[in-house]
């Protein structure tokens, strides 16, 4: 990086670039690692033998020994059933296994004769060994990554347990050579496997890191970065991670930051919450996104981001999505709509939280926020204001696509690709809201495709309320919507959410927890989640069903270590760029005082 760009990321930090902190915990349980290494280690084995020498000349014999095959298994040959034992200490954990065997065979060619024949070589594994430690890696602009360092990996075997098997009657069995040559080959190739072993360990680590975003856009204008807040740690049988993530908007938000608490998530120790990954989550992670909309300066679709953003089959996600979003579906909360454009005519909903969106609209303009709090229980304030487009052209019979979901026929999934790009403008609403909803999770917050549970009790006041047809505001109706809200929120109390899903068999794929794809390709599938709100954050926990992983996600997708850089690279540079933009905002704003400020800043670096 050139010393002009270390100076402008140097005054965009000191110029005060907007970042708040919120923290993210985990901890994971060692016998879920432990689980995770016993059911992959046969794909590294095998990985680790596709490095291996198939002609090799032994110049102690003059022979030539061609198609080599060797492979370390277990000496039962059943994976299934590998002795793996795990230790931890002192910030390290050591993998120790048994009852393994090196063993294989090839062809070797007499040297005098050319007369060739099978050889076969195999010795129980006396060592097998790997240390591994926890670590971290710093970006080029301060942020800290997690590692996990493959520190050594140990394979040992005793030569005098040694078996050389020799088929037929070569001239070249008649030296004493022979046999000692060949040996001393093998522990040469054992020592070889031992470092493409640990090659293919490390690419492994590498692989797991790549598929974690540790910088997020949102959307224009809006990034969330995490970097580790405290070295990896061992707290009792659990690995223990804590992170900082703090959210880049190119703007001043100090004044919203006094409306903030800082939240210290903690962990809990009930048996419930004894699970193989647990989580904790700040309000404040969900505050900044909302402060991000309000800064935006754009409305957003939400069909649009809810394709976006739904993880799992999206295919079927934004099939689903199409044939819901109708005048039909939709006339039960709002029939005027059906009655004016008329049935089956495909709707979105682009809303907006921005100042600019919602100046002259609502009397209330401040920026949305949430709280949680003890007792399962999220409480907010939301000013926003959506606008309902329609497209004039009919689509397909949701009713029928219901029908067809509920039977397990997912042949209705093609979609109506005739919608075109032209959306006409029906009604446009703008709302202050505040309201609070109470969970249940003890009996449902299970994971069975979705992460449910039940909602105890739903409180919605709607503070203000106006409605608009274009430019012009129609209060007649404004009574009757913010009636209809009320009665909506009333039917939500005592809803349980998982039986819903039960009832269209489609919906039991959709998966919502972070990097679920990721999960997939990792052999990882979440089951038994608890969930609980706390005051400021709320915490989850959920086991995992562990299965051998797709070798393509072990080994195959990652990232080399030059575009790793170029994309840390990259970052950087965009780093830069806002704190540039956020300079010259400041120097606009504030004129001549700024220019001497910034000016003076940058003498004194």
């Amino acid at each position: 990086m050139t010393s002009g760009k270390v100076l402008c990321l140097l005054l965009a930090s000191l110029a005060a670039v907007s970042s708040f902190e919120s923290y993210y915990k985990f901890r994971i349980n060692k016998d879920f690692i432990h689980n995770t290494f016993q059911k992959n280690m046969k794909l590294i084995f095998e990985q680790a033998e596709t490095f291996q020498i198939k002609d090799v000349y032994l110049d102690d014999i003059q022979a030539r020994m061609t198609n080599i095959n060797l492979k370390i298994q277990p000496q039962n040959k059943n994976w299934e059933n590998l002795k793996l034992e795990m230790m931890i200490d002192e910030g390290q954990i050591l993998f120790e296994m048994h009852e393994l065997e090196f063993s294989g065979n090839g062809i070797i060619t007499d040297p005098k004769t050319n007369k060739q024949e099978r050889i076969e070589y195999t010795a129980p594994i006396s060592t097998c060994q790997l240390l591994l430690s926890l670590g971290e890696e710093y970006a080029t602009w301060g942020s800290l990554y997690p590692r996990i360092n493959v520190d050594q990996v140990i394979f040992q075997v005793q030569e005098n347990l040694i078996v050389v098997s020799a088929f037929g009657d070569l001239p070249l069995y008649q030296s004493h050579q022979f046999e000692l040559a060949v040996k001393k080959w093998f522990v040469n190739q054992l020592n070889k496997r031992q470092g493409d072993f640990k090659t293919q360990l490390q690419a492994v680590e590498k692989s797991i890191w790549s598929q974690v975003d540790f910088t997020v856009n949102f959307f224009p204008g809006v990034s969330l970065n995490t970097s580790l807040s405290e070295s990896l740690k061992f707290q009792g049988d659990s690995i223990q991670a804590s992170f900082i993530n703090e959210f880049e908007t190119g703007v001043d938000y100090s004044e919203f930051e006094k409306q903030l608490v800082s939240v210290k998530p903690t962990f809990s120790n009930e048996n419930a919450f004894k699970k193989d990954i647990q989580v904790t989550v700040d309000e404040n992670l969900v505050n900044h996104l909302l402060m991000g909309l309000f800064y935006s300066k754009k409305t957003f679709s939400l069909v649009e981001l809810f394709l976006k953003y739904t993880p799992g089959n999206l295919n079927h996600i934004a099939k689903m999505a199409t044939n819901f979003f109708t005048t039909t579906v939709l006339s039960v909360a709002l029939p005027e709509l059906a009655k004016e454009v008329g049935q089956n005519k495909k709707v979105d909903f682009r809303c907006g939280f921005s100042k600019q969106f919602l100046n002259d609209k609502v009397d209330d303009t401040h920026i949305s926020q949430v709280w949680f709090k003890k007792g399962n229980t999220i409480e907010g304030a939301f000013h926003f204001g959506c606008g309902i487009f329609y497209n004039p052209k009919s689509s397909t019979n949701p009713l029928q696509f219901i029908s067809s979901l509920r039977n397990g026929d997912l042949s209705g999934l093609s979609g109506d690709s005739s919608d075109g790009d032209e959306w006409l403008s029906w009604r446009s609403f703008f709302l202050n809201l505040r309201g609070d909803v109470t969970f249940d999770f003890q009996q449902n917050a299970r994971y069975k495709g979705l992460l449910t549970g039940k909602i105890k009790n739903f409180n919605l006041k709607t503070n203000e309320i106006k409605v608009f047809k274009g430019d012009q505001e129609i209060r007649a109706e404004e009574n009757i919507y913010q009636q209809r809200l009320q009665e909506f929120a009333s039917t939500l109390n005592g809803i349980d959410v998982d039986k819903l899903f039960d009832r269209i068999p489609a919906l039991k794929g959709i998966p919502i927890i972070a990097q679920s794809d990721s999960l997939k390709c990792m052999g990882l599938q979440p089951s038994n989640a608890m969930v609980e709100i706390e005051d400021r954050f709320m915490r989850i926990a959920y086991d995992f069903k562990v299965s051998p992983a797709d070798k393509k996600c072990l080994f195959n997708i990652f990232e080399e270590e030059e575009s790793k850089f170029s994309r840390w690279e990259k970052e950087t540079n965009l780093k830069i760029n806002r704190g540039m933009d956020y300079i010259n905002s400041q120097r606009e704003r504030l004129g001549n005082k700024a220019n001497k400020v910034l000016y003076a800043k940058s003498i004194l670096l």
